[in-house]
Formats: structure tokens, sequence, C-alpha cells
């Protein structure tokens, strides 16, 4: 019960404070950021997303005024069969990347189909890593080819055979024996290096982009609100806002609790003002 009893007590201190009381809208006049952005007069589309697809996509604007998109879906491949008995179907991760200009110009498509970890990597210099090929920005024409070097996944297998519980120092001993072995040093803070024709990998993430453009929150012409709780199947309920956006005299507002709680952002290049979105895509505002 003394459980029970405190977080109740918890949740009445929290309601008693009038920051944390659900309010109304307060400008109920304001389009919501999901209307106003299919105007054409003031967003023009560059890269588009279906917020409502089922595969994954995903869009990063780079600093070298080009941007990355990677779709990911999987494909079923009947297996083998040998003499005459079925083996069960693989599934694949199919992946679609291109490389586009803001003018929507094609510098790269590639489809990667694999079972097995294919990272997509692309360097402070926007150079692209793709299932073994290196190609070079700007024109991403193939440089070279790269044998993949994952630190993690041979250090998993390292520990496998240990009987050793203390990871930490193994983790010390296996970096200091692949430094030697492929003649390279780690530097603080970097996720991968590029050392005698191999793809230095530190860490298991499945796309890296190291080039992104700056990205800005938008202005807020009034301050944010609580507009409800959730319970979202966590310990205690989640709380979703109103912001309130402008884009000089356009004004917008914004709900995590229907598009995401990853805002809308703002990128400048070139003397232009772009709106970023991982739901919606990237939209050129020619007004304001």
């Amino acid at each position: 019960m003394r459980g029970h009893s405190s977080l109740f007590v918890v949740s009445i201190l929290l309601l008693t404070n009038c920051d944390y009381i659900p309010k109304d809208d307060k400008h109920p006049e304001v389009p919501f950021f999901e209307d106003i952005i299919q105007d054409r007069s003031i967003f023009e589309p560059i890269a588009m997303i279906d917020p409502a697809a089922r595969d994954s996509h995903q869009l990063f604007f780079l600093k070298n005024g080009k941007y990355l998109s990677v779709k990911e879906s999987m494909e079923e491949v009947p297996g083998n069969g040998e003499d005459g008995v079925k083996n069960d179907t693989e599934h694949l991760n199919v992946r679609t990347v291109q490389i586009n200009d803001l003018n929507n110009r094609s510098f790269f498509r590639g489809i990667v189909k694999t079972n097995h970890y294919s990272p997509i990597i692309v360097d402070r210099n926007a150079n692209l890593y793709l299932d073994g090929n290196f190609y070079g920005s700007p024109d991403y024409k193939l440089t070279k080819k790269l044998k993949l070097i994952n630190i993690t996944d041979s250090l998993s297998a390292r520990i496998e055979k240990e009987t050793s519980t203390n990871t930490d120092s193994l983790s010390k001993i296996h970096l200091s024996i692949m430094e030697n072995k492929f003649q390279f040093k780690q530097k603080k803070g970097e996720d991968h290096i590029i050392q005698n024709d191999n793809m230095i990998l530190f860490r298991n993430t499945d796309i890296i982009v190291d080039a992104l453009q700056k990205q800005t929150a938008f202005d807020e012409f009034d301050e944010s609100i609580l507009m409800e709780y959730r319970n979202d199947n966590r310990a205690f309920p989640s709380s979703y806002y109103y912001y309130y956006y402008n884009i000089g005299k356009i004004k917008f507002k914004y709900f995590d609790g229907k598009s995401g709680t990853t805002n809308p952002t703002k990128i400048e290049y070139s003397g232009q003002t772009y709106l970023c979105h991982p739901k919606f895509g990237i939209y050129r505002i020619i007004k304001k």
C-alpha cells in the first residue's frame, strides 16, 4: 500500500501545479503543421515522405547541399531445396539508397539486398560508403573498395570465448590487438576510420551520417502548452504539447502527440530556407 500511496501523493502534487494541467488551444485560428505544409505557395517539396507508409524512409540533408535518401523494406527469398527438401524462406533487408541535390538532380542510386549487417556511412566530407564500396563526393563515382572491419562484432565474438566477466578490460585488450593488426589508432569520438583499404567501424549503427547540415528550431510566437497525457504503456504517463511556430508572418502549430516528438527544424543553405521533418520530408520555404 505504501507504494500506491506515494504514487498518489506525487500525482496530486504534479496536478496541483498549474504547469502540469492540460490546457485549451491558445490559438485555434492558427493552422496545424500537417495542413499548412500542403500549401504549395509556401512550401515547395524537395523530397517527400508518406507518413502513412509502412516501409522505413529516412532523409538526411548533407553539408554539400545534397540529401541522402534511404528506403528500407523486406523481401522474401525461397530457400534452395536439396534432395526435394524445401528450406525455410530467407528474409533480405532491401535498401534503396539515393543522393540527389536540392533541385532533384540524381548523383547516386544503389540497391543493396542482404541478410547481414551492412552499414551506410557518410563521412565528414560527405563521401559515401555502401556495401563495401566507397563513393567520393561530389560526383559519387566509385573510388575504391573497402573491407569492413567491425570492432564491435569481433569484440563480441572474443567475449563469448572468454571466461572473464571484466568486459571493460577485455574491450581495451581487444582494441589494442585490433589497432596493432590493422595499423590504426582510434581517436576519441571517432565512430569509423579508413585505413589500408579497410573501413574500420567502432559502433554498430545501420546509418551513420557525419556530414549533416546544421538544423535549428523555428521561432516560437507563443509559449508551448501541455495538451494531454497518455499512458503509452509506461509507468508514468507521457506529456504532449502544442508548439506555436512562425516563419516570418506565417504561423502554424505543431502537436507532438500526433506527428511525432521530433519537431520540424529549419535549415539555411545558400540563401534559401528549408523545413525538415523525419515523417514528412524536406521542403523549400518560398514565402515568409
